[in-house]
Order: structure tokens, then C-alpha cells, then sequence
């Protein structure tokens, strides 16, 4: 996967995340078009980006424990 396929799946995981709505790690990967295992990856890199996730039993979605903002991309000055 290159960085800008990695980074539309952060995207996109990160509104499943923002919406409550990622399902299980096995959901989640279907939802993404990855292996749970790359999934895995996906989420160890938005960690690492500093995402404070957890996967919620009750809510049966990953979420954030404290809010934040994804974003990728050049800025017009």
C-alpha cells in the first residue's frame, strides 16, 4: 500500500472512528478493503501519529478517548 492509499484508509477510518461506527477489528478491516493485520498496522500508525484509540465493547467501535483531528496535505500560504 502506498501513502496515499494509507493515508485515505486513516481517513476514512478516522470518520468510522469520529461516528462511532467501525464495527469490530474484523468489520472494520472488510469495511477498509484490508486484512485484520494491516488493519492492525493502520491503527499502530494513527497511534503513532498521536490518536489515542481504544477499542469501546460497549459501543462495539473503536474510539477516541480524547477528540482529534486528522489531516493530510499541502496548505495553500
Amino acid at each position: 500500500m502506498n501513502f496515499l492509499q494509507r493515508s485515505a484508509c486513516l481517513e476514512r477510518m478516522h470518520q468510522l472512528i469520529r461516528l462511532n461506527a467501525t464495527g469490530n477489528p474484523k468489520q472494520l478491516a472488510t469495511t477498509l478493503g484490508l486484512s485484520e493485520s494491516a488493519l492492525y498496522d493502520l491503527l499502530k500508525i494513527a497511534k503513532e501519529l498521536g490518536a489515542d484509540i481504544e477499542f469501546c465493547n460497549t459501543r462495539n467501535s473503536y474510539i477516541y478517548k480524547v477528540p482529534v483531528e486528522l489531516q493530510f496535505g499541502y496548505t495553500l500560504v
